[in-house]
């Protein structure tokens, strides 16, 4: 799923994506969430980029997330999406102040 939206999302031919996982990722049920947020970290891993101008309300889904009251998985796949993402804002960082 990841390399399918790695070059749908940039082109713009696969906007049902990310609103879809979000609702996974809200959903009642503790696999939905296991899943969605995998989905997520998988994603988000590869085009962190393609996403920038939803990271707020990601964000925000990440905050209910990290307390997720049924599921340690949901809790430990969103804190390895934000280390992931950490990682890459400062290797962009890095890159930027060497140009």
């Amino acid at each position: 799923m990841a390399a399918i939206a790695s070059v749908e999302i940039p082109l713009g031919t696969w906007p049902a994506l990310l609103p879809f996982v979000r609702q996974t990722c809200e959903s009642s049920h503790v696999a939905h969430r296991e899943v969605g947020i995998y989905i997520l970290f998988t994603v988000l891993e590869t085009i962190v980029e393609g996403f920038q101008e939803h990271l707020k309300s990601l964000f925000q889904l990440f905050g209910q997330l990290l307390i997720d009251p049924h599921s340690i998985e949901v809790r430990i796949t969103t804190v390895r999406y934000l280390f992931a993402y950490l990682v890459f804002q400062r290797f962009e960082i890095n890159l930027a102040s060497e140009l």
